[in-house]
């Protein structure tokens, strides 16, 4: 706030109250009251010898100012002495920024608060004040209620234009959703929308991370998320809802009239790797138990040291830090992909692992003796690291496969299919395989990669390892069409005459009875369609790292009433990975 002028301070009142102020902070302020009844307070940190800061703020109880200030003395309630050497003492005179210059600054402030997650109490940081006194000692640091007031005066300037924007630019859009329980035990949901404008750019908005109430019945999260959906005027948009295969979800978007629940295909796969990794539970708790062993800050030293020891193993180098040295992964159970990634870091720490059995069962204390025979113990043997890295070769194309689909940046629906078309056959059994399939029990993961299994929409709940999806999408349909006219070409062409005849006579009998323009024209678009739909297919398919939006976005114009369509389906992701990772940022507060 600027400075108020001599004749301002002049008609100042010195106010003398028996109030006890509980902060910390009033004994190094005075207040006085100007004409106009505005409570001035003033600090009387000495800066120089004889010389005080005189800073003043209009204050109304709130000392979040006047902490700030405080803190740009190198005072704080803690260490209530001022330090000598600071930006106000070799600049005791500097001249605050214009109040719009002010509301930019803090403006671009909050947008690096908000855009990398960070704590708003950030600017209640001493370092963090000298740092901006550096840059910018003109810049009065706002408190955290201030940001809070930006952040929402934001927030409802930018809903009316979020919606205007999903009203105007698309045609559909859809949602992913998840519940996620905090470490205080209170649920939250999170909604996410995606949709391709007009320019064929996919665009994913976060609707809602609000608390929801227990009990998390498919009733209240259905009444929930219809409110968001209210909320945001997407009743007739909303074409689908991805989330996982939790049953109270499931049932909750099911009862939704005229919206698609489409299950997460990441967490299904998952439930394809759970199941089938079944028959390895005496492996797979050998090998946590010795990534167990390695998590522990003693054996994870010892580790960085044999590394350091011996750095022609592989690229380490030892004059560099513990993080450019290799360390165990922790395997997670609710994280995707967590055993592949966790027994991929075991084999690569497998040499080192050798050689830290040796040189700890050789040391000299009896202690480090005693770990180096626990990790004797423990050691996979030559045949079980074998049977790991088998293991890592199935799961690696499901890692793939999963990583893929959960990308937010481009359009994963289109890659779910020929995605899981690809592990089907890639996991098919075959005479060439070591172990025969008599002698594990695999039913229902078997009928998981039979090629003659068709996609249904839904998921089983019954047998969690069936992979039952679903592309659902005119072309699709049209694809499957096309494939079995292909088989007999002669019925095709039949067929095709007899469909041209009716439509001929269908439009001589209209335009003899009465002249319909809406009627012909909405023929004259069904042959549009099928001429359209006849050259789409003819096409070849563009390669997986293609990316399908840029393709679309050329081709709008030669096909139309398709390019629409891709609109719609092309912006339903594969998975629910995007409202995921807006929950996992609630973490952090």
């Amino acid at each position: 706030m600027k400075n108020s002028s001599d004749n301002e301070a002049k008609a100042e009142i010195i106010i003398n109250t028996s109030e006890k102020k509980n902060s910390w902070v009033w004994p190094f302020y005075r207040q006085v009251q100007a004409l106009n009844g505005d409570i001035i307070t003033i600090c009387e940190v000495e800066i120089d010898t004889g010389v005080k800061c005189n800073k003043r703020y209009k204050t109304k109880g709130s000392t979040g100012n006047l902490i700030n200030h405080l803190l740009k003395h190198g005072i704080t309630k803690d260490n209530p002495q001022p330090q000598k050497i600071t930006k106000i003492t070799s600049k005791p005179s500097v001249i605050p920024h214009e109040e719009k210059k002010q509301q930019e600054l803090r403006q671009h402030l909050v947008n690096w608060l908000v855009c990398d997650s960070r704590p708003l109490s950030i600017v209640q940081n001493e370092f963090f004040h000298r740092f901006v006194d550096e840059l910018d000692p003109r810049f009065n640091i706002p408190d955290v209620k201030l940001i809070k007031q930006i952040i929402h005066k934001a927030y409802n300037y930018a809903v009316p234009l979020l919606k205007e924007d999903l009203k105007n630019n698309a045609i559909k859009v859809s949602l992913t959703m998840d519940l996620w329980t905090s470490h205080n035990r209170k649920g939250y949901i999170g909604i996410t929308c995606s949709y391709i404008d007009e320019n064929f750019k996919l665009n994913e908005i976060t609707l809602s991370i609000q608390y929801i109430a227990y009990p998390h019945t498919a009733t209240h999260i259905r009444e929930t998320v219809n409110s968001i959906i209210d909320y945001w005027e997407l009743n007739e948009k909303v074409q689908s809802i991805v989330t996982d295969n939790a049953a109270n979800i499931k049932k909750a978007v099911s009862g939704m009239a005229n919206i698609d629940w489409q299950g997460c295909s990441s967490h299904t796969l998952q439930l394809v790797v759970g199941k089938s990794m079944k028959p390895c539970r005496a492996l797979i708790a050998r090998a946590k138990r010795l990534i167990q062993f390695f998590l522990q800050p003693k054996h994870s030293e010892q580790l960085e040291e044999v590394q350091k020891l011996y750095p022609n193993k592989s690229s380490v180098d030892p004059s560099q830090t513990s993080d450019y040295l290799i360390h165990c992964i922790s395997d997670c159970i609710t994280r995707w992909n967590s055993s592949y990634l966790a027994w991929t870091r075991l084999v690569q720490i497998k040499p080192y692992i050798s050689l830290m059995i040796n040189h700890l069962l050789l040391h000299n204390d009896s202690n480090i003796r005693k770990d180096g025979k626990q990790l004797r113990d423990i050691m996979l043997t030559e045949s079980e690291w074998d049977l790991i890295i088998e293991l890592l070769q199935v799961l690696g194309p499901i890692e793939e496969a999963t990583t893929c689909l959960g990308g937010s940046k481009y359009t994963t629906h289109s890659l779910l299919y020929r995605l899981i078309e690809s592990l089907k056959k890639r996991f098919k059994p075959n005479k060439n395989d070591r172990i025969s399939n008599d002698k594990l029990d695999f039913n229902t993961e078997d009928d998981v990669f039979d090629e003659d299994n068709d996609f249904e929409f839904e998921f089983n709940n019954d047998e969690n390892t069936q992979i039952q999806i679903n592309i659902n999408t005119p072309l699709y349909e049209l694809y499957e069409e096309r494939k079995a006219f292909a088989e007999n070409e002669k019925n095709e062409n039949e067929k095709q005459t007899q469909t041209n005849n009716i439509i001929d006579k269908c439009s001589n009998t209209i335009i003899n009875l009465l002249y319909v323009p809406s009627l012909i024209k909405s023929l004259d678009k069904e042959e549009a369609i099928q001429n359209e739909v006849n050259e789409y297919l003819d096409l070849p398919q563009i390669g997986l790292n293609n990316n399908s939006l840029v393709w679309w976005e050329l081709h709008s114009t030669k096909f139309p009433i398709l390019s629409e369509l891709s609109r719609i389906y092309l912006a339903i992701p594969a998975t629910s990975t995007p409202v995921s990772d807006c929950l996992a940022m609630l973490v952090i507060y």
